[in-house]
């Protein structure tokens, strides 16, 4: 089950023009992916000098994973793309990864 709060926490951070959007990394050279920002969001770690979040440098590490509910390391799937890590590399927008986690979430409320 989605931790709503975190994941709206994130959704927030992809929506606010903080974060350079990059592909293929969590983070390379100053850009992120959606699951980068959700690394930095979470602050469960620190980013290392090769652009690594505790040690994982493309798909989340397990600790964010249960931080944000989500059962792929890839994310949950996003406009149209089998995940959130594959709707970033083909070139989704930050806000629309955001807009398709606000209704992962709302649609998760409902059944709940």
């Amino acid at each position: 089950m989605m931790n709503k709060a975190n994941v709206l926490k994130v959704c927030d951070a992809l929506e606010s023009g903080k974060y350079e959007q990059g592909t293929h990394a969590l983070c390379a050279d100053g850009e992120y992916c959606c699951l980068g920002v959700a690394c930095d969001v979470s602050g469960l770690g620190d980013w290392g000098d090769d652009d690594t979040y505790l040690e994982y440098r493309i798909n989340l590490p397990p600790v964010v994973m249960e931080w944000l509910g989500f059962d792929d390391n890839c994310g949950p799937a996003v406009c149209g793309c089998p995940s959130s890590a594959s709707a970033n590399d083909k070139g989704e927008l930050f806000p629309a990864i955001a807009a398709g986690w606000r209704k992962l979430v709302a649609k998760e409320q409902r059944q709940s």
